[in-house]
């Protein structure tokens, strides 16, 4: 897209055409042959949205760029007013370009999805006017099981416990290792942290993903 910013509005318009993409490259094609030797079927391309909520096929991390967009004088393309989210920007101008005759004097141009106005592709036609402001990561949750422990991870109170519980593990840990190391400059410095201390310091938004490496980590 030469000289000019493409941005969406749904996390569902910018993560589709990525997972159409790894659905059918090399990887996506191996988590289904292995998905379809489990389910002892020949193909589970035909129920894909199925397959993808049993499950059976993981998708890979997704991240997504949170911009500030000062749109200026902004208007929807007249030649072309819709936009399909299984295509990336880039092939979406490629196919349509905008016509700059037609838009003078104007700084966005807009397209919508065909059967969802709110959802919407801005062509932004000045760089400068777009300014990064956070990388947000993610993961999708297909499998059923971590769907449900990620719902009962959202009371509050349950996972301040877990985590107490997985810290104080941590500073088991760390006594034990204490008393096996006879060099005092080798013994590691004991730390005391709670989900308390977390919340008190403005980084509670941390007890989610600590929680996942600690069970991870088998601690």
């Amino acid at each position: 897209m030469p000289s000019c910013v493409g941005l969406v509005n749904s996390v569902a318009s910018a993560e589709t055409a990525k997972i159409n993409f790894f659905l059918k490259a090399e990887d996506g094609t191996a988590q289904m042959r292995s998905a379809a030797k489990r389910e002892k079927q020949a193909d589970l391309r035909g129920n894909l949205e199925n397959t993808i909520e049993k499950g059976l096929v993981q998708i890979p991390t997704g991240q997504i760029l949170v911009c500030k967009i000062f749109l200026q004088k902004c208007l929807q393309d007249t030649k072309c007013p819709h936009f399909n989210p299984q295509l990336y920007p880039n092939e979406i101008w490629s196919q349509n370009p905008l016509e700059y005759k037609l838009h003078p004097k104007i700084q966005s141009v807009y397209r919508s999805k065909e059967n969802d106005s709110k959802q919407r592709l801005w062509f932004v036609l000045d760089n400068f006017l777009a300014l990064p402001e956070y990388l947000v990561e993610f993961d999708y949750i297909t499998n059923p099981s971590m769907a449900a422990e990620n719902k009962r991870l959202s009371e509050a109170p349950i996972l301040c416990e877990e985590c107490n519980q997985l810290f104080k593990a941590v500073i088991e840990t760390q006594r034990v290792l204490e008393n096996t190391l006879y060099d005092r400059q080798t013994r590691p410095q004991m730390i005391h942290l709670t989900a308390e201390d977390l919340d008190h310091s403005d980084m509670g938004c941390l007890k989610r993903p600590l929680h996942s490496f600690m069970v991870a980590c088998h601690i």
